[in-house]
């Protein structure tokens, strides 16, 4: 239905234009059958952390606007902050970076003609404004592209699981959906293998890494995909143990 069907059948069924409950008619219709500004359902469902505002009016027309607000079970959700409420979603989410971890490690084999289709599918850094611990997809890239150049590649062991900090960052705006994951690991082992022999040409052992993991929701594919790994290996270490 357009806006123009609505109000003419709110009119046709008796109730004047302009008339207070000609408003809240339209409005209840249009709710009903045009979605919400915000993705409708969420992927998701939300807990929000002191919600300002409840309200059953999908047209906004009554909130502040001053915080995040999401259409969530029928009304508007405002708060300073949302959790999941579901804490397997949250898992979900932290199992996509540890994908994106198990695929920058080469553990079972060198980079091969893949591996730029299979960090496409975990990792997406377009649009992403760098800060200065950012690494993004396209400096990854270019690290293991030009190591493979060189008939090498770096295989890193993680000596224990990696730990998530107490707290996560989630935003939901408009079209905008994003997660940040702190995380931590104890000593990692890493090695530069020769491709030829498979053998290490150098080793060394990192105390551990930490940093925070920023994904982004893909609406199309369904799922999150790693943006920035803020603090990462091939940009903070690497650097360091190739030199």
């Amino acid at each position: 239905m357009t806006l123009e069907s609505i109000r003419l059948a709110v009119t046709a069924s008796g109730v004047s234009e302009g008339s207070m409950e000609f408003e809240q008619q339209f409005a209840a219709t249009r709710c009903a059958v045009i979605p919400p500004p915000t993705s409708t359902p969420l992927p998701w469902h939300l807990s929000p952390q002191q919600p300002f505002l409840i309200g059953a009016n999908c047209l906004g027309s009554d909130l502040p606007g001053v915080s995040p607000r999401v259409w969530q079970d029928g009304a508007w959700i405002e708060a300073d902050r949302f959790l999941f409420a579901d804490a397997a979603d949250l898992d979900g989410a932290r199992q996509r970076f540890l994908a994106y971890l198990g695929l920058i490690s080469f553990m079972d084999s060198p980079p091969g003609d893949g591996f730029a289709v299979a960090l496409a599918e975990l990792m997406d850094s377009t649009g992403v404004l760098p800060s200065p611990d950012s690494c993004l997809a396209g400096e990854i890239s270019n690290h293991v592209d030009g190591l493979v150049e060189d008939g090498l590649y770096v295989r890193l062991t993680f000596r224990e699981p990696i730990q998530w900090g107490e707290g996560y960052y989630l935003l939901i705006s408009q079209g905008d959906m994003r997660l940040g994951l702190p995380w931590s690991t104890g000593p990692v082992l890493q090695e530069l293998i020769t491709v030829a022999t498979n053998a290490p040409a150098k080793q060394a052992l990192l105390p551990g890494l930490s940093g925070t993991a920023r994904l982004e929701f893909d609406t199309v594919a369904g799922q999150w995909k790693v943006s920035d790994d803020a603090g990462g290996y091939y940009c903070q270490a690497l650097p360091l143990f190739i030199e």
